[in-house]
């Protein structure tokens, strides 16, 4: 199935997301973060699915998200595509990942806050110091989402 996420043929790659999303594993981190930057906008239903296989494979893997900021192989684009379902998985490692990783969208400020948010749910005892001074550095937070 991974040779077809690099296959030219729209189908093709449709049919190999779709094997992926049987039983996603650590294996297809990278192949995902390579194939989903690449997909065409005009393919909402691909990039939706491959998405998804992503977002299966991080709930399944938490442990992927704890090891990223070690991890030397993983670029800024590897990191936004992740971030980009990071909302979706509600894991303390996911909650740590956009914490440690949020300044990357920092003119964006739903998606900040988005993240901030999700870090409060979800975020280790041990992290909650680190919440804390980011919602106070968050230049657009109002009163409201600080209090929130």
């Amino acid at each position: 199935a991974l040779g077809g996420l690099t296959d030219h043929v729209p189908a093709v790659q449709h049919a190999s997301v779709a094997a992926l999303a049987g039983g996603p594993t650590p294996s297809l981190l990278r192949p995902l973060l390579n194939f989903i930057p690449d997909i065409p906008n005009g393919d909402p239903h691909l990039r939706y699915s491959a998405r998804r296989s992503l977002r299966d494979l991080l709930e399944r893997h938490a442990a992927l998200l704890a090891a990223v900021p070690e991890r030397s192989d993983l670029s800024e684009r590897d990191i936004r595509t992740i971030l980009d379902v990071a909302l979706a998985v509600k894991s303390e490692p996911c909650a740590r990942f956009l914490l440690h990783h949020r300044a990357l969208y920092a003119s964006d400020t739903a998606f900040s806050q988005a993240a901030l948010a999700h870090a409060a749910r979800h975020a280790a005892p041990a992290d909650i110091d680190r919440l804390v001074a980011a919602v106070d550095q968050e230049p657009s937070a109002d009163l409201d989402f600080r209090l929130g």
